[in-house]
């Protein structure tokens, strides 16, 4: 194993228990496969499947994932697709690799390659093969993957993305009610500017809303730049307020990319539009129309040129 493996292991080294059932039913089902495909001892791993078998799958499942900021849509999609009995949807399936998404955030030189292949290996490789021995689609629309996209394409070929934006003032109240940067319980892994970033000196002295209007913008301006490299027909871009109203174009797009499988009946879809997946009922602050003109154009300085591209005024 190399150092930087090493110095690293320990964000995957806690995740091993809790995948263990997955390991344990991964063993079981593929034939030739031990009972647990890792173990850890003095330390270092014993791994139970050939490198080759595990190349072998990862090449030919095409799991999808979602590229967002959160506070987009994300839950109503997880809803929608988990209708479909072709569709293993999962929101933040466990682990849920929030540390590892703030680690490659955190990283500007990058980190090794055979790094994210092992990580992969042990915390996504048992939840995607079992969907993939079960003749499903896997789909996971934990927004904290959105960091790891560039390492996740790399290491499953056939992996598709889509990208769910919205109105950034909206998702910058709903930050705010949260209370991101202050208070939340995720703060320990909620992104921060590097070195190289232009906010860098200035985080300290900016406030909770301008924080905010950064974390849409960073998280916005990397998904966009992430798409520029990928091929269009592994990339599908959906604006959350279009998902919110119920769509059919949209309903019928998302479908066709996830999976070529009949979606489910209308009556099951309406169902979940009649009502609000994952919405705040905790924490207050005003509605965007309430903003002063100086918090709309703090906010603007930072989020304007990805809110034009996006096209919202």
């Amino acid at each position: 194993m190399s150092q930087e493996i090493q110095i690293y292991a320990v964000f995957f080294y806690k995740s091993l228990n809790t995948v263990s059932d997955s390991f344990d039913w991964f063993g079981k089902k593929v034939g030739g496969i031990k009972n647990k495909i890792l173990r850890m001892r003095n330390g270092k791993y014993a791994d139970l499947i050939s490198d080759r078998r595990i190349n072998e799958m990862r090449k030919k499942v095409r799991p999808i994932f979602v590229l967002s900021p959160g506070r987009s849509g994300t839950n109503t999609l997880t809803a929608l697709l988990k209708l479909s009995p072709y569709i293993d949807s999962f929101h933040e399936p466990v682990p849920n690799m929030f540390n590892l998404s703030y680690l490659s955030h955190m990283t500007d030189e990058g980190i090794n390659q055979t790094f994210w292949h092992e990580i992969f290996k042990v915390e996504r490789n048992p939840l995607i093969f079992k969907s993939e021995i079960n003749g499903k689609t896997y789909f996971e629309s934990n927004n904290r993957m959105t960091f790891l996209a560039n390492y996740l394409s790399a290491y499953y070929p056939l992996s598709k993305f889509i990208y769910m934006y919205r109105h950034p003032y909206h998702v910058i109240r709903s930050f705010m009610r949260r209370g991101y940067y202050k208070n939340h319980w995720l703060d320990y892994s909620r992104i921060i500017p590097t070195k190289t970033d232009q906010y860098y000196d200035q985080w300290r002295d900016m406030n909770l809303l301008e924080k905010c209007a950064w974390n849409w913008n960073k998280i916005n301006t990397f998904s966009l730049d992430f798409l520029k490299t990928t091929d269009k027909e592994r990339q599908l871009s959906i604006k959350a307020e279009a998902l919110f109203e119920g769509d059919v174009n949209i309903i019928n797009k998302i479908f066709e990319f996830v999976s070529n499988n009949p979606k489910p009946r209308a009556s099951k879809i309406n169902k979940i539009f009649n009502k609000k997946m994952n919405a705040q009922t905790y924490g207050s602050y005003p509605h965007p129309d309430k903003w002063t003109a100086a918090e709309i154009d703090s906010i603007k300085k930072i989020v304007a040129e990805t809110m034009s591209i996006l096209g919202y005024e």
